[in-house]
């Protein structure tokens, strides 16, 4: 098991006393190969590789500001990828 830092293993121990559940999210990248894309839990950060994984996930079209929207997967540079 990782180290966790002593703020967060104290919550736990603090939880765990009280009586309380303890769910721990991971805060590593979970990767779809198949869609060609991945999810960084710990930045919310979200990489299509090209617009087909877009398309894959179901998240067409990509708006700008939209996690995963970025000026290559936007041909004529509208604001608006993988459309």
């Amino acid at each position: 098991m990782k180290k966790m830092n002593k703020a967060c293993s104290g919550l736990i121990a603090l939880s765990l006393l009280a009586g309380l559940t303890v769910a721990v999210a991971p805060t590593v990248q979970a990767q779809s190969s198949q869609a060609g894309s991945y999810v960084n839990t710990k930045s919310k950060t979200v990489f299509y590789k090209n617009c087909s994984a877009v398309r894959k996930a179901g998240k067409a079209p990509l708006y700008k500001g939209e996690p995963g929207y970025r000026l290559k997967l936007d041909r004529d540079k509208d604001g608006v990828a993988c459309e």
